[in-house]
């Protein structure tokens, strides 16, 4: 059974006779992940990001930034020079 009944082209790539099966754009749809799934990606922590300073992946440091009602939020910083290189945001848990 055919994944997509759209039109077939040719590969761009002069060397291969080979067609692909090419979806429209507005068809593709980016996969639902379950629930449960989408939980164990909330609690992730960055150990290393790339330092534009130092031009490379490099350790980093979570400091907390600032402190709401509803979240707190952090600010990766560089280990090696101390450059902010992101922010991330935790909400606060809820009471059942």
């Amino acid at each position: 059974m055919p994944l997509h009944d759209g039109p077939l082209r040719a590969a761009k790539s002069p060397i291969s006779a080979a067609y692909s099966i090419l979806a429209p754009a507005e068809s593709y749809q980016q996969p639902m992940m379950p629930p449960r799934r989408q939980k164990d990606f909330e609690d992730l922590e960055a150990s290393q990001l790339f330092c534009p300073a130092c031009e490379r992946a490099m350790p980093v440091r979570k400091r907390l930034l600032l402190v709401l009602l509803d979240k707190e939020i952090y600010e990766y910083v560089c280990a090696g020079c101390g450059s902010a290189l992101g922010k991330k945001e935790q909400p606060w848990p809820r009471a059942a």
